[in-house]
């Protein structure tokens, strides 16, 4: 279809990207809507869109599959910063000896759900999947 559409002048872009807006509000009113912050996240909609085209033209391939290669790099870095974010304070920072005996003692906060951790990341096999 994109080759069809290509050879006719036409310049494709997928439907998750153009939709995007509307994602963002969606996905804006899980944290309480905030018009201004909503509005910002879709301002970059524009930028991301001319720079899918930019790479789907350096790199000779259609602009859904740079923009899937986008997207993969982006949820590839959105994975390494929970899995940096998970990894206990200890594990990253070893506070000086004179910090430990100044600090209190802190009791971390009770996780929702009884303390079980839900998995959003998609299996293997597709689709994305919640467990508790």
């Amino acid at each position: 279809m994109e080759k069809d559409l290509a050879d006719r002048g036409i310049l494709y872009a997928p439907d998750y990207l153009v939709n995007a807006g509307g994602v963002i509000q969606v996905a804006d009113e899980l944290h309480g809507f905030d018009f201004d912050r909503a509005k910002a996240k879709a301002a970059k909609i524009f930028d991301t869109t001319l720079a899918i085209f930019d790479r789907a033209k350096a790199d000779g391939i259609p602009p859904a599959v740079a923009a899937d290669r986008l997207a993969e790099q982006r949820m590839a870095e959105a994975r390494a910063a929970r899995t940096r974010r998970d990894t206990p304070c200890a594990a990253r920072v070893t506070p000086s000896p004179e910090r430990v005996r100044g600090a209190r003692t802190a009791v971390p906060p009770k996780r929702r759900g009884g303390g079980e951790r839900r998995d959003l990341s998609p299996p293997h096999g597709g689709s994305a999947s919640r467990t508790r």
